[in-house]
């Protein structure tokens, strides 16, 4: 039978106790279904890679095109061909081109990487949060739907946002229920990152703020709910840190588009 610790009133989600996390909240045969839930995503989303959909995207060749220019040289923070692309994607496909040649496979495998491992992070997001039979359902719609599977089989950097930002929320809840200084530093490296995924990602500073501030104010009714200012600042000051190199280079060009200004 599995056991969890009391109910957060901010989420409806369990009160974190490090010794009640892990897969050990998945029974046995939790654990299997949600082993072939992966199997299916990634037989959906790596079979016919290179073929389906057919022919290669405009929006594909311009990702293929700053891949291919990293590869020889060109390091950029961030990429303006097309109203400007932030980085994270672009690299990645210029590590897969590096391993596996120039290509179309070779582009889109990237977009299914990310779509496998979202499937799985959201698995363990939503089992922290409402249990394994909530989860096992999440990542059975991702796993299977149709716009997951499509967006995975094409060379788009959308498709890095979902996966570093379920694994902020992860180490964000974890650190709002532990307090420790070093989970607190781990949610602000993903926090930071995931402003290098997307162009909505533009939103995440106040989603962030918003947060913290219902945490405290739930942390004023139950102790052991809220952030310590410690954690808070290790926090603030590591997804600064890490969004810093992009957010000077949106300073120095203030006509691209940026993380606080409508996109074009």
């Amino acid at each position: 039978m599995d056991t969890y610790p009391p109910t957060d009133r901010l989420t409806g989600a369990s009160r974190y106790n490090p010794r009640l996390m892990g897969v050990a909240s998945f029974t046995a045969r939790g654990r299997l279904a949600l082993a072939a839930l992966l199997l299916a995503a990634a037989a959906l989303r790596f079979g016919g890679i290179g073929d389906l959909p057919a022919g290669f995207q405009h929006d594909e060749a311009a990702y293929a095109l700053d891949a291919r220019n990293v590869l020889a040289g060109q390091h950029a923070i961030f990429f303006e061909r097309s109203n400007g692309r932030e980085p994270l994607f672009i690299y990645t496909l210029a590590g897969s081109f590096a391993l596996f040649g120039i290509g179309v496979w070779p582009a889109r495998i990237v977009s299914a990487a990310f779509g496998l491992l979202t499937v799985a992070a959201v698995a363990r997001l939503v089992c922290d949060l409402f249990g394994p039979r909530c989860a096992l359902l999440a990542a059975g719609f991702l796993a299977l739907g149709y716009w997951p599977v499509h967006v995975s089989h094409t060379a788009f950097r959308a498709v890095t946002l979902p996966l570093l930002l379920t694994l902020a929320a992860i180490a964000f809840l974890r650190a709002r229920a532990c307090e420790g200084i070093g989970r607190a530093a781990l949610a602000g490296v993903l926090l930071g990152a995931t402003m290098y995924t997307y162009l909505s990602s533009r939103m995440l500073p106040l989603l962030v703020l918003v947060w913290i501030a219902l945490s405290w104010w739930t942390g004023r009714q139950e102790k052991g709910s809220q952030f310590s200012g410690r954690a808070v600042l290790a926090l603030v000051l590591v997804a600064s840190a890490v969004f810093a190199p992009l957010g000077w280079y949106y300073g120095q060009h203030p006509r691209l588009p940026s993380p606080f200004a409508p996109p074009r």
